[in-house]
C-alpha cells in the first residue's frame, strides 16, 4: 500500500497560543499546521488572557480564523472553548451560547499551563453546570487532582467526575487526554453522554520516555504518560472500536527556552505530523480500519457536526521530523517517519 486515504479528520483539542503570550506571534505559525490537516479544532482557551467570555472567545476565533486564510485555508473551522475561572456565572454560559460556543473547558487550578486561572473546585459552579446543560453546552475537563502524586492524579479525579454526572445526568463530558487504565474503564462504564480523548503522543510514550537515558523535556506533558499497562490500556479502547473514545492531538508548543531550563514548560509538540504518526502506528499495531472512525467521525457525531465530507491522502514515504519548527522542538525530533502527507 503505496496510499492512504480516508475522510478529513477533526482535532478535539489542540493548543495554538495567542499573540499575547511572550514567545511572540506563535498563533501565525500554529494555525496552518492545524489547519491544512484537520476539518475542524477544538481550540483550547487556556492563553493569555484567557478566553473566559464570550467576546474574548469570538475574538480568538477570528484571529485563528484570519492566519488560516492567511495560509490559503479556507476550509477550516476553529471551535473555540469558554474557559471557566472562579468568575464564570451562568450569564457567561448563556452569553457563550448564544454566540454558538458549544464547549467550556474545566482546567484544575495550576495542574497545566496558564491553569492559575482554573477553578479550584469544579463542584462550586453548580449553577453553571445547571445552566450548561439547560443548553446544551459541553463540558471538557482536564483530570487531574491537584497536589496529588502525579502518576495518580487522574484517577484521584474521577470521583470529581462521577460526582458531575450524579448531579447532573444530562450534562454531556468529555474526559480529555486519558492516560491511565482506571480513566478508560471510568468512561467505558459512565452513562452514553460521557466520553473520552486519546492524544498520540500517550500512545507512544511511557513515564520511561521522559527520563530514559537523561530527561527528555520535550515529551514532558500534563498529563505524563504513565505505566506500559496504561498505555496498553487506550490501545484497547480504539481497538474495540467504542464510540466513546476519539483522538485529540492536544499539541501544546513552548519554544525551546521555555522547555529546556530549570523550570520548563508542560506540553509536547506533534501537530504538523500528527496524522502521519497516527497511521504509522495504527498500521503497526494493525488497527488502520479504526483509524478513520477514531479520528473523523466519533468527535463528530459526539459534538453534533456532520462528517466531513473531503478526503485526506498520505503517501508512503520515509521523511525526518525536523529538530525545530520556528524555534519549537516537535515530539520525536530527528526520528523517521514512513509516512506523510501528499
Amino acid at each position: 500500500m503505496g496510499t492512504y486515504t480516508q475522510r478529513r479528520p477533526d482535532n478535539g483539542h489542540v493548543h495554538l497560543r495567542d499573540l499575547n503570550l511572550e514567545t511572540g506571534e506563535l498563533l501565525r505559525f500554529m494555525v496552518p499546521y492545524t489547519a491544512r490537516q484537520f476539518g475542524r479544532a477544538v481550540c483550547m482557551g487556556n492563553t493569555k488572557p484567557p478566553t473566559e467570555t464570550a467576546a474574548s472567545a469570538a475574538g480568538y476565533k477570528e484571529q485563528i480564523l484570519g492566519f488560516a486564510k492567511e495560509a490559503g485555508c479556507l476550509n477550516f473551522e476553529p471551535v473555540v472553548t469558554l474557559f471557566l475561572t472562579e468568575r464564570t456565572t451562568p450569564l457567561h454560559i448563556l452569553e457563550a451560547h448564544a454566540a454558538g460556543i458549544v464547549v467550556a473547558k474545566h482546567i484544575p487550578d495550576g495542574v497545566s499551563t496558564n491553569s492559575d486561572n482554573g477553578l479550584a473546585d469544579l463542584l462550586t459552579k453548580k449553577n453553571v453546570l445547571a445552566t450548561m446543560r439547560d443548553v446544551g453546552m459541553i463540558l471538557s475537563v482536564h483530570p487531574e487532582k491537584p497536589g496529588v502524586f502525579c502518576l495518580d492524579r487522574e484517577e484521584a479525579y474521577l470521583p470529581t467526575i462521577a460526582e458531575t454526572i450524579r448531579l447532573f445526568p444530562r450534562l454531556r463530558i468529555v474526559v480529555e487526554h486519558l492516560t491511565t487504565k482506571a480513566g478508560v474503564e471510568f468512561v467505558v462504564e459512565a452513562p452514553e453522554n460521557v466520553a473520552g480523548t486519546i492524544t498520540a503522543h500517550h500512545l507512544c510514550m511511557t513515564l520511561d520516555d521522559l527520563i530514559s537515558g537523561g530527561c527528555q523535556p520535550h515529551n514532558v506533558c500534563a498529563p505524563c504518560a504513565k505505566r506500559p499497562s496504561d498505555r496498553e490500556a487506550l490501545w484497547s479502547a480504539i481497538g474495540s472500536g467504542n464510540p466513546k473514545f476519539f483522538f485529540v492531538s492536544d499539541s501544546a508548543p513552548h519554544m525551546r527556552e521555555l522547555k529546556e531550563c530549570a523550570k520548563g514548560k508542560l506540553g509536547t509538540f506533534t501537530e504538523p505530523f500528527v496524522m502521519p504518526l497516527l497511521v504509522q502506528k495504527f498500521e503497526k499495531r494493525g488497527l488502520l480500519h479504526r483509524l478513520e472512525a477514531f479520528t473523523s467521525e466519533f468527535w463528530a457525531r459526539f459534538y453534533g457536526f456532520s462528517l466531513n465530507e473531503d478526503t485526506i491522502t498520505l503517501k508512503r514515504e520515509p521523511w525526518q521530523i525536523p529538530a525545530s519548527y520556528h524555534g519549537v522542538v516537535p515530539f520525536m525530533a530527528g526520528e523517521m517517519l514512513g509516512w506523510q502527507l501528499a
